[in-house]
């Protein structure tokens, strides 16, 4: 199993870009599979909404280099997880800030690819075996 990014509903359906089934007429083994994706991609939401408050300045347009760039957020990482693995505190002010999300650049091509569609029912398959 290729390893995947989890998406909500808006994103396309990848070989790369994991997001659940339509809700309406899914069966079981779906319905199964939607629940599980979604307690997933929750956890990572919250780790990054986490992430992006205690660092806010990654909310922003970051002019820099690349590859400088890259050393940046893998430092901010780094440090995210040390002050969850001490339980330091996160302030509640925090959680008021202003996140801003940007639109993407590129447009995205929605057709579903063939591969994702196979990746997605082995999971749904062996999280109901």
């Amino acid at each position: 199993m290729p390893p995947v990014i989890l998406a909500d509903p808006a994103y396309p359906l990848l070989s790369w870009v994991l997001k659940g089934y339509p809700r309406n007429e899914a069966t079981r083994s779906q319905r199964v599979f939607n629940y599980r994706l979604c307690r997933a991609r929750m956890t990572g939401e919250n780790t990054f909404g986490r992430w992006k408050r205690r660092f806010i300045r990654f909310t922003k347009r970051m002019d820099m280099d690349i590859s400088t760039l890259a050393h940046v957020v893998l430092a901010s990482c780094v440090s995210h997880n040390i002050c969850e693995a001490l339980k330091n505190e996160f302030l509640p002010d925090w959680a008021d800030a202003e996140v801003l999300i940007e639109e993407p650049i590129l447009p995205i091509d929605e057709t579903p690819a063939p591969d994702a569609e196979l990746i997605r029912d082995a999971l749904a398959e062996y999280f109901t075996s």
